[in-house]
C-alpha cells in the first residue's frame, strides 16, 4: 500500500507542516531534516536519496511525537533513528511504502 506524505499532519493536536526543500542549515550541517517545534515544521531536505526518504521522515516525526506527547524529553538523538530504523521496517513488512511528491 503506498500512503503519500500530506502537506501537513497532525501530532497530539498540533499540524506540523511538511516542507522538502534545499535549506542551507540542512546542506551545511549534513542533516536529511530537521523538525522546528516553534514553527510546527518538518523539513525534509530534497538532497536526501529517495531510499532514505521514508526513515528521515519517521525519524523526524518521532521528534515530533516525542515533543508533543514528552516535552522533548522521552527520545535521544540516537533512539530516535533506532525506533525510526525499526519502525520503517516493520511498515515494509506490512506493505506500506511512503510516496513523497517533492
Amino acid at each position: 500500500m503506498k500512503v503519500t506524505i500530506p502537506a501537513s499532519l497532525e501530532v497530539g493536536g498540533v499540524a506540523y507542516r511538511i516542507r522538502y526543500d534545499e535549506q542551507v542549515f540542512l546542506r551545511r550541517e549534513g542533516l536529511g531534516g530537521q523538525t522546528r517545534f516553534s514553527e510546527l515544521e518538518i523539513s525534509l531536505s530534497d538532497e536526501v536519496a529517495p531510499e532514505k526518504r521514508s526513515h528521515t521522515f519517521l525519524h523526524e516525526i518521532l521528534h515530533a511525537i516525542d515533543e508533543e506527547y514528552c516535552n522533548s524529553k522521552a527520545l535521544d538523538e540516537k533512539s530516535t533513528d533506532a525506533i525510526s530504523s525499526g519502525l520503517l521496517q516493520v511498515l515494509k513488512q506490512l506493505g506500506i511504502e511512503f510516496v513523497f511528491e517533492v
